[in-house]
């Protein structure tokens, strides 16, 4: 009997079937695995206008925890790639709440997500006509049903992808014993591995930045090396960095202690430097949102 088989969104090879497990405790999944790029799928997923009846689960507690450990995360890294030059884009936001705390550190943040409502970030919309620097796309990828159309949708907006997905473990965790796989929810239908993102990088003529867990970047390859991309793949920078041009201005006693105790740079003591160099926008975006829609210019 010949072996089930799909053809892979990411790649378009063939890909085997790998298990069935229950979803929403009322449909099936059958999962394949892409012999060739190594990307897990859930084949033509049927329940997702239920799955998305909420657009953030009941399941997700820990949904603003995550935010406000991204902005420390990933504010000294996207100064890194792109200083105050330009607007990011966050790319399937939820209801905002990343893109204002971004704009509360300084940076010029819109927001982006067919499926929520803003809540949090609202008159800063994506206006589909704006070339951004670089794109945030956060616990995004794993729900994609065409990662590959997403990501070039992405890419025709920016050149660079900061964004998050937990990478699958080497050896294929069984339905039942990894978390990420969310059959509780339905709203997970893709699990990457570093080779399967390596190959989507590549494929855009990029290059995978990884720290091997969770926090990923897609990067022209220039980037590769850089201070930013560096800080993305292990967590902190090397003391000997302080000298570097691009830490300069954002140096202070304080926060050169800090780094010695730790023996390291991390990026979450580099939240508030970066707010007095860049400037919140808090009351900035507060007295132009109060100017009448015709006349903003955002």
């Amino acid at each position: 009997m010949k072996s089930k088989t799909q053809p892979c969104p990411a790649c378009k090879g063939e890909s085997n079937f790998a298990f069935r497990h229950g979803v929403l405790q009322t449909f099936t999944a059958e999962v394949f695995l892409c012999s060739h790029c190594d990307y897990l799928f859930v084949a033509q997923p049927c329940w997702l206008d239920e799955a998305y009846r909420s657009v953030i689960n009941i399941l997700d507690t820990g949904c603003l925890a995550r935010t406000e450990s991204l902005r420390e995360q990933t504010a000294l890294p996207i100064y890194l790639l792109s200083g105050s030059r330009g607007a990011w884009l966050d790319y399937g936001g939820g209801h905002g709440g990343y893109a204002r705390r971004m704009r509360d550190t300084g940076f010029d943040f819109r927001w982006q997500d067919p499926m929520a409502k803003n809540l949090f970030a609202g008159g800063f919309e994506d206006k589909h006509d704006t070339t951004y620097e670089g794109i945030t796309c956060f616990e995004c990828l794993e729900h994609f049903s065409d990662p590959v159309a997403e990501i070039r949708r992405m890419l025709a907006q920016a050149p660079r992808i900061l964004f998050t997905t937990e990478l699958r473990p080497e050896r294929l965790p069984s339905p039942d014993r990894w978390w990420y796989y969310g059959w509780e929810h339905g709203q997970h239908v893709g699990f990457h591995s570093h080779r399967s993102l390596s190959f989507l990088a590549k494929s855009n003529g990029l290059l995978l930045i990884s720290n091997g867990r969770c926090l990923h970047a897609f990067v022209p390859p220039g980037e590769a090396d850089s201070l930013g991309a560096r800080l993305i793949r292990q967590g902190h920078l090397p003391l000997h960095v302080w000298a570097a041009a691009e830490l300069r201005g954002l140096f202070s006693p304080k926060n050169f202690l800090r780094s010695l105790v730790r023996r390291r740079i991390v990026p979450k003591d580099f939240v508030d430097p970066i707010e007095k160099v860049l400037g919140s926008k808090i009351w900035l975006d507060h007295d132009l949102l109060k100017k009448p829609a015709s006349i903003r210019k955002i």
